[in-house]
């Protein structure tokens, strides 16, 4: 699964960043998932319910660096996580993981927030 979000809203607020259509499954009707892959952390990318849930039902994080840090505050087991560096590869089953950068800005917090109203 990839970044996973499947409230309402896409914004540490309400009312801010409303979901243009209704989530086809809710957390809980989702099947076990082996692997989440969280390409940033934008709200609407990294959601801290969702992955409450697919840590408790078992699920393991491949994240770029720093991200790690949200899910260790949200108490995910440092165990279920694996950061990763720019061009940092790994394996999972069949599957190769290649972390590549992006042009895209990853932040969070209140002064991005406040940035994206004005």
């Amino acid at each position: 699964m990839i970044d996973p979000v499947f409230s309402k809203y896409a914004s540490p607020i309400p009312l801010f960043v409303k979901r243009f259509s209704k989530s086809p499954i809710t957390t809980e009707n989702l099947p076990k998932v082996d692997i989440v892959l969280i390409t940033h952390d934008h709200f609407d990318h990294l959601n801290k319910n969702a992955i409450k849930i697919l840590s408790r039902r078992g699920s393991y994080f491949f994240v770029p660096q720093g991200v790690g840090d949200h899910l260790g505050d949200w108490e995910i087991p440092e165990k279920k996580i694996e950061e990763f560096t720019w061009w940092q590869q790994t394996k999972y089953k069949n599957l190769s993981l290649t972390c590549v950068p992006a042009r895209h800005f990853s932040g969070r917090g209140i002064f991005e927030l406040v940035s994206l109203l004005m």
